[in-house]
C-alpha cells in the first residue's frame, strides 16, 4: 500500500442520489465543493445538482448527485398541506352554508310586545288586556287559535314585567342607601320620589286577575 501506484477507492449511495469519488494517497482529499456545499450535503440534507471534476497527479476526484427525488418529495408535501387545509376549512363552509340556508325559512314571529314600523298595529289581550302589536296583514296571514296565542303573550308580558320592577326597585333601593350614605337630602329625596312603572303593571294585572 505504498508508493504512487497504490489508489484508493470507494463508492456511497444516497436514497437521494449518489456520488463517486477517487483519490490518491499521497493527494488526500480533494474538490471543487465549498464549505457550504460540504456543510449543506452532511447536515443539511441538500446536495447541488451539478457535476464536479478535478483531476490530480496521482488520481482524480468526481462528483456527481441527483436531487429530483427531493423535488418530487416536496410537491408531495406541498399537495399533502392543500388537502390538508381543504379538509379542515369544510366544517367552516358548511356552518356558512347552512346559517344562510336557515335564514331563508325562518319566519318573522306573529307579535311584538312594543311598537316597531313592521309592527304597527295595536291589538289587546281579551284576558289580561296585554297591549301587543301585529302586522298589518295579521287577519289575512294568521291562521292559528288566537286563545293560545294570546295566552303565550300574556305569560311573556307578565315574565319581562316581574324582571322590570325587580331592576327598578333594587335600583330605587339603592339610590337611597346611597343618598342616606353620603348624608345628601336633596338625592334622598328624588330617590323616594321615583317611580315604579313596571311595579304599578304588575298591581293593574293582579287587580285584573282577581276581577277576572
Amino acid at each position: 500500500m505504498y508508493g504512487s501506484d497504490a489508489v484508493n477507492s470507494s463508492q456511497r449511495g444516497h436514497q437521494n442520489g449518489h456520488y463517486e469519488y477517487t483519490n490518491g494517497y499521497s493527494r488526500g482529499f480533494e474538490s471543487d465543493m465549498t464549505a457550504e456545499e460540504l456543510f449543506n450535503m452532511f447536515f443539511g440534507n441538500t446536495f447541488p445538482s451539478s457535476s464536479v471534476y478535478r483531476r490530480g497527479r496521482t488520481g482524480r476526484t468526481t462528483f456527481y448527485y441527483s436531487n429530483s427525488g427531493a423535488q418530487q418529495s416536496g410537491e408531495t408535501a406541498q399537495d399533502g398541506n392543500n388537502v390538508s387545509v381543504a379538509l379542515q376549512l369544510l366544517p367552516v363552509l358548511f356552518f356558512i352554508l347552512v346559517t344562510l340556508l336557515s335564514s331563508f325559512f325562518v319566519s318573522d314571529p306573529v307579535y311584538s310586545l312594543s311598537r316597531t314600523q313592521k309592527y304597527n298595529v295595536k291589538r289587546m289581550t281579551q284576558e289580561l288586556e296585554v297591549p301587543y302589536f301585529v302586522k298589518e296583514t295579521f287577519t289575512n296571514d294568521f291562521q292559528g287559535n288566537i286563545k293560545r296565542l294570546e295566552g303565550g303573550i300574556e305569560e311573556e308580558y307578565i315574565t319581562n314585567t316581574r324582571s322590570e320592577c325587580f331592576k327598578q326597585r333594587n335600583y330605587k333601593e339603592h339610590m337611597i342607601w346611597r343618598a342616606r350614605n353620603f348624608g345628601d337630602e336633596h338625592m334622598l329625596n328624588q330617590a323616594k320620589d321615583m317611580t315604579l312603572p313596571s311595579c304599578e303593571a304588575m298591581q293593574q294585572l293582579r287587580a285584573r286577575t282577581r276581577h277576572g
